[in-house]
């Protein structure tokens, strides 16, 4: 006979109840084990639904952002639109000067249509003088 917190119990008595302790804490460490199990599987499935919003981000990006190679393109394209806009731009000063000149010869026109009358009118009267 085994005595066991003051009360006595047989051999078999004994090791059933030790069994039995230890099946108790078998099961808590059990039942521990798939509390920290399942705490992770959530922890890793919140990384991963972070991690799948950053990709969809990365494809956002990506969709929105240029490629080098159309970056070029429009670059070439640019400097080939500046080149006739610069062209347009010489094009309006030479029309520009140009416009400004036949103002110019406008104002010759008048010069000359006046000097004729005044040429005319001091014929006229140097003729009325010896007449």
């Amino acid at each position: 006979m085994t005595e066991y917190n003051g009360e006595k119990l047989t051999l078999r008595e004994y090791i059933d109840f030790r069994f039995q302790e230890i099946e108790k804490m078998i099961n808590k460490v059990e039942a521990l084990k798939q509390d920290a199990v399942d705490k992770a599987v959530t922890g890793i499935e919140k990384r991963l639904e972070g991690m799948n919003e950053f990709r969809a981000q990365l494809k956002d990006q990506q969709n929105t952002l240029i490629t080098k190679s159309e970056y070029n393109i429009q670059i070439i394209s640019l400097f080939d639109n500046i080149e006739k806009i610069e062209n347009d731009i010489k094009l309006l000063r030479e029309s520009k000067a140009s416009l400004e000149g036949k103002a110019s010869q406008q104002s010759v026109n008048i010069g000359y249509i006046f000097s004729i009358i005044g040429i005319v009118l001091g014929l006229i009267s140097l003729i009325s003088k010896f007449l």
